[in-house]
C-alpha cells in the first residue's frame, strides 16, 4: 500500500498544484470585479501581440483539469498583430471564455481561438466551442447573477462585458445556432482613445 500511495505523488501534487491556481486565480478574480464594480479599478496599457496572447491562453488551459479529453487550439488562418490594451484584463476576458467553452464542450471537442485584425482600428478575438446554447440561457447570459453552473457562479459573462465596455472600450457579444455552435467575441479598439 505504501509503494501505491509513493508511485501516485507525482500525480496528487499536481493536483494540488492545479487547486491551488484555480484558487488564487479565484481570489484574484473577485478583487478584480470589486475593483470594477467600485470603479477603482486602474487600466494599464500594454503592447500586446496578439499569437503570444492566444498561445499563452493554449499553454493555460490545456494541462488543466477543465481541458482533459479536449483540444483547445488557434484557428490556422488567424491574423498576426499588435495592439494596445490591458494585457491582464484582456487575459481575464478570454481565459473566462476559454474556461467557459471547455466546461460547455463534450470530451473529444475542439475550443478553438481565432485572432482577426479588422479594417476599422479594432481587433477581434473569438473562442468557439461546438455546443448549443439553449434560446432560454442565450437570453440571460450577461445578466448579472445568472449562471448554468449553480448559484453564485453568476459572474463570468457579465464580468466579462463590464471589464470590456466599461474599462477597455470594447464589447463582448456571442452567438449560439444548432448548425454552428457557440462563439464568444471580444472586439477591442487597435489603439486606445481616452481611458
Amino acid at each position: 500500500m505504501l509503494a501505491r500511495d509513493w508511485r501516485r505523488q507525482p500525480q496528487l501534487v499536481g493536483r494540488l498544484q492545479a487547486i491551488c491556481f484555480t484558487l488564487e486565480e479565484e481570489i484574484q478574480g473577485q478583487k478584480l470585479m470589486m475593483a470594477a464594480e467600485t470603479g477603482t479599478l486602474r487600466v494599464q496599457r500594454n503592447l500586446i501581440e496578439s499569437r503570444a496572447l492566444a498561445t499563452q491562453l493554449v499553454e493555460q488551459w490545456e494541462g488543466r483539469e477543465r481541458a482533459f479529453q479536449r483540444k483547445i487550439r488557434i484557428e490556422p488562418f488567424s491574423d498576426s498583430f499588435t495592439f494596445i490594451s490591458d494585457d491582464s484584463l484582456v487575459k481575464r476576458i478570454l481565459g473566462n471564455m476559454v474556461k467557459n467553452a471547455l466546461e460547455a464542450t463534450a470530451e473529444g471537442s475542439i475550443v478553438q481561438i481565432a485572432l482577426r485584425a479588422e479594417q476599422d482600428d479594432r481587433v477581434r478575438f473569438e473562442v468557439h466551442n461546438q455546443s448549443f446554447m439553449d434560446p432560454v440561457v442565450q437570453k440571460q447570459v450577461f445578466r448579472r447573477y445568472f449562471s448554468t453552473k449553480g448559484q453564485d457562479r453568476g459572474l463570468g459573462t457579465w464580468g466579462m462585458r463590464l471589464l470590456a465596455e466599461e474599462y477597455l472600450g470594447g464589447s463582448v457579444s456571442f452567438t449560439s445556432t444548432e448548425a454552428e455552435g457557440t462563439t464568444f467575441v471580444l472586439s477591442l479598439p487597435s489603439r486606445p482613445y481616452d481611458w
